[in-house]
């Protein structure tokens, strides 16, 4: 299993299963997986592969949640002050033109599912994701909270499905431009 493999087939949950108007890898604030539901309610998903980043990334949560503020939160400053916006105690310039989601989710391994104890106290969602022999299932463990109630902006929107045309313009040109 690799975060291609769990990206594509999360591609066809979302499309197929789920409904959503559309996702796109790579998104806004970096996100693994950024789609906008029929509703122009958005979701994040990050893909975690490994027990270890997993752990750092949840502690890093954890850790904003108990102080209510990200000083003196250890970690990368990335994932400090994208949870520390997400989460309300931080406001930097770099994400005020950035979509925060309205839901955030992780996908993980169905060897990482006992990562939930540690989610149960943040507004976090969290699916288990896992291949059989002819097949791949993903399902939800823990259901996201609401992060904001405000739609995605029509900016934003255009930003978004811009993501989406370059995404299939660049797959286009290796399949068929070689």
């Amino acid at each position: 299993m690799n975060s291609n493999r769990v990206k594509t087939y999360l591609f066809y949950y979302i499309l197929w299963r789920w409904g959503y108007l559309g996702a796109a890898t790579e998104g806004f604030n970096s996100s693994d997986v950024f789609a906008v539901r029929r509703n122009l309610y958005t979701v994040e998903f990050e893909i975690k592969l490994n027990r270890n980043d997993l752990k750092r990334e949840v502690n890093i949560i954890k850790q904003i949640i108990k102080n209510k503020s990200i000083f003196g939160i250890r970690g990368s400053n990335t994932k400090v002050t994208k949870h520390g916006t997400y989460l309300g105690y931080w406001r930097f310039d770099r994400f005020i033109k950035e979509v925060i989601p309205n839901v955030f989710s992780f996908i993980v391994p169905r060897e990482l599912e006992g990562i939930k104890e540690d989610l149960v106290n943040t507004p976090y969602g969290l699916y288990v994701v896992w291949e059989t022999k002819n097949d791949w299932n993903i399902e939800r463990i823990i259901k996201p909270k609401k992060l904001h109630k405000n739609k995605i902006r029509g900016e934003d929107l255009a930003r978004f499905f811009r993501k989406l045309t370059t995404e299939n313009y660049s797959l286009r040109k290796k399949i068929y431009l070689k």
